[in-house]
């Protein structure tokens, strides 16, 4: 494989201006607007042409100052919200684990409580101020304390979630892993706040019902041993952790109503969690499927001792012809019905229809014709496509990509974008050789169209013939006078004097 260079000069396609001159609107636009460098282009954009149009609409637009998604801008600003959002989350833990709330809550201002109320876990704002055997309901305080338990779950908890699935996407973290985390931080979040229930729901019961906390015997936690408030806390969560996982009650069973009722909520919740994780694997299967399919594609590097190179070569092909997602198209289509089949074979390659110029005129009945016979091949970059030279019994359509096109000696002619088609001239002349050379610059996804559908597709006196050999016609033309040309400039005398100095060198 060699890689290609490309020979020619890069023209605009629009009148877009780049940093040069430095004006403000410039600047903004090169810093703003869509940037191929960024990782969410690599995933949105499938084409260089894809990303060139995106970039011409928005800078032409009038609404060009908005901050583009796929920016070096809004990458920036993701980055920066990304490291603001660990160290304030750091902060708010570490002054969980240095300062204990009952001190705080006597030797500090209301307002700092109030901040440590919206900002730390559930369990330091507690409905209830317990001191050894002095039991005192924060009346005042609940509806404060009320608000800030629900505001915490769907404000804080959630908006940090979501916004961690952004900077997921930014870095492209797989999003089986993101699920995983994001499953299992909710989990411990959870797990929490119902071990906190766990350890108030008995100290309620002694304040409505004025039991003095020596004299409560189906309090659980007075049962314990040790009276530590550490103790106590791990107690509850191990009593929250069995009736979830519908394990047991508990060190104690429950025997009033209130314990009763939660351990029921509980065992309810633990099932919905565990139907809920099944459901996501079972969502996530084609992507194991695929994982399946890497994972033989690197022993088979291994086995046949391929090259790192070649390796990756392999894992980018598998990559773009399966997105990350693997299922038996073949064996799919084999259960439908022949017209079912045609029409899902149209809608597929609906953006190749809408792309290609010479379809655009045709009837429906012909373009379902033409879409069943196309075949998906899929190019890597410096793949040839076509070599000069080889006899042809096809033609290709550009789906999506860039393409060189480049005479028999190496000069390249052009380049084409998505909706381009080439190679038509073997559909017209029988044993006629190629004259021109194609090498895909990028991932390119083309569909192969044979002579042999053709001539079934399209009669011989139809105006699509006409116009295809009119292309042709051009293209040959062109090619044989860029050909000319590069092999005078070969032929000339300066020319073949340094070729010789060059020799006599080596």
């Amino acid at each position: 494989m060699i890689e290609h260079t490309c020979e020619l000069f890069l023209k605009r396609e629009n009148n877009f201006s780049f940093v040069k001159p430095l004006t403000f609107k410039n600047i903004w636009t090169a810093w703003c607007s869509i940037n191929k460098y960024t990782p969410k282009t690599n995933i949105y954009m499938d084409s260089t042409a894809t990303m060139n149009a995106e970039k011409i609409r928005h800078t032409g637009s009038k609404y060009w100052w908005i901050i583009h998604p796929f920016s070096y801008a809004r990458y920036v600003l993701n980055v920066n919200k990304f490291y603001f959002y660990f160290s304030s989350y750091n902060k708010t833990y570490i002054l969980f684990l240095i300062k204990r709330i009952h001190r705080l809550m006597w030797d500090t201002l209301m307002m700092a409580i109030y901040f440590i109320a919206f900002f730390t876990i559930p369990f330091m704002i507690c409905f209830v101020t317990m001191d050894y055997e002095i039991i005192g309901l924060d009346i005042v305080n609940i509806p404060i304390y009320a608000i800030c338990w629900i505001d915490i779950f769907y404000e804080d908890i959630q908006r940090r979630i979501i916004s961690c699935k952004h900077y997921f996407q930014h870095f492209e973290i797989k999003n089986f892993y993101f699920e995983f985390g994001t499953t299992l931080l909710l989990g411990l979040y959870f797990i929490f706040w119902c071990s906190c229930l766990c350890y108030l729901i008995p100290i309620l019961l002694m304040y409505f019902f004025n039991i003095p906390p020596t004299e409560c015997e189906n309090c659980w936690m007075m049962k314990l041993e040790d009276s530590s408030f550490q103790f106590r806390f791990k107690n509850a969560a191990f009593i929250v952790l069995e009736n979830i996982l519908s394990s047991g009650y508990g060190l104690f069973v429950s025997e009033t109503d209130g314990p009763i009722i939660f351990n029921s909520i509980l065992m309810i919740i633990g099932r919905i969690i565990v139907c809920y994780m099944l459901i996501m694997f079972l969502r996530i299967k084609s992507e194991l499927k695929f994982q399946e399919l890497i994972d033989q594609v690197k022993a088979y590097a291994r086995q046949k001792q391929l090259l790192p190179l070649m390796k990756n070569r392999l894992l980018t092909y598998y990559k773009h012809r399966f997105k990350n997602t693997y299922f038996q198209s073949k064996r799919i289509l084999s259960d439908l019905t022949e017209p079912l089949r045609d029409e899902i074979a149209f809608q597929s390659c609906r953006r190749l229809i809408e792309n290609v110029d010479i379809f655009k005129n045709l009837p429906k009945n012909i373009l379902q014709s033409i879409v069943k016979h196309l075949k998906f091949e899929l190019y890597l970059p410096n793949d040839v496509i076509i070599k000069a030279g080889t006899q042809g019994d096809c033609m290709y359509f550009l789906a999506s990509g860039t393409i060189a096109v480049l005479t028999p000696t190496g000069k390249e002619v052009c380049h084409l974008n998505d909706g381009a088609h080439f190679g038509e001239i073997a559909l017209l002349v029988v044993d006629q050789r190629r004259v021109a050379s194609v090498v895909a610059v990028e991932v390119c996804e083309v569909y192969r169209l044979d002579r042999k559908d053709f001539r079934h597709c399209i009669e011989v006196n139809s105006e699509l013939f006409a116009e295809i050999e009119r292309i042709a016609a051009e293209r040959i033309e062109k090619t044989v006078r860029v050909e000319e040309q590069h092999e005078r400039f070969l032929m000339r005398p300066a020319r073949l004097l340094s070729l010789f100095n060059e020799s006599k060198k080596i």
